[in-house]
């Protein structure tokens, strides 16, 4: 009996800030689901398209994407506009400037999303729009995160409710959850699909969410 081919993952690190230990049970859940190529510039990531133009899934995992050749974004944009889905996780969210987000998922996406609060709580998966009980999601989670603001409530994955209280922040914890501001978004665009995740700090939940939104869970 021939072996099945493990899907093929583009992961783009095109910046200098992706933590191989922060988001290593990520990488180690997805080498063993997939094939990994991975792109440390822009010359790769082309060359990698140029070798196959339809991934299973491209996870693009720092914010080295806003400085690169427009080329890459522009791939990106048509691989997804025909079908393809692209995540923006890893250390994306950690180290991209607010203004950087606004401009490229407006510019490159026609997305109104922005960034939000910055902090730790405790999300509930929206099953109004993933009702997937034999996926890998988990119920709820708590994660720091870079919050989005903007985002249409049918493309949160993960959203707060009233048993959500910020749980670490910067003077100090307390009440003060914006509920219309979410830490996971999944948006069609064209015939494919763009996500956002904004934990910061690589949870074990976050690694299900990447695995479910890439189609390997």
């Amino acid at each position: 009996m021939e072996a099945l081919t493990a899907p093929e993952i583009f992961v783009f690190l095109l910046g200098d800030s992706f933590s191989q230990e922060v988001h290593s049970h990520l990488m180690n859940m997805l080498a063993g689901k997939s094939n990994i190529k991975q792109a440390t510039n822009a010359q790769e990531a082309l060359r990698l398209f140029g070798q196959n133009n339809c991934p299973k899934g491209v996870l693009v995992a720092d914010p080295g994407i806003i400085k690169a050749k427009n080329d890459v974004s522009q791939k990106l944009a048509d691989y997804v506009r025909n079908g393809g889905t692209l995540v923006l996780g890893g250390c994306f969210s950690s180290h991209i400037r607010p203004s950087d987000l606004g401009s490229y998922m407006r510019g490159k996406w026609d997305l109104p999303w922005e960034v939000g609060s910055y902090h730790r709580t405790t999300m509930f998966l929206n099953r109004e729009v993933v009702n997937r009980p034999a996926s890998g999601l988990l119920s709820s989670y708590s994660h720091k995160a870079v919050f989005l603001k903007n985002v249409d409530p049918n493309m949160a994955w993960y959203v707060a409710t009233d048993r959500s209280e910020i749980e670490s922040l910067v003077p100090m914890p307390g009440p003060g959850i914006d509920h219309s501001q979410t830490s996971i978004a999944f948006a069609k665009f064209g015939n494919g699909w763009i996500g956002y995740v904004g934990d910061v700090n690589g949870e074990q939940g976050t690694t299900a969410v990447v695995l479910e939104m890439l189609g390997l869970d």
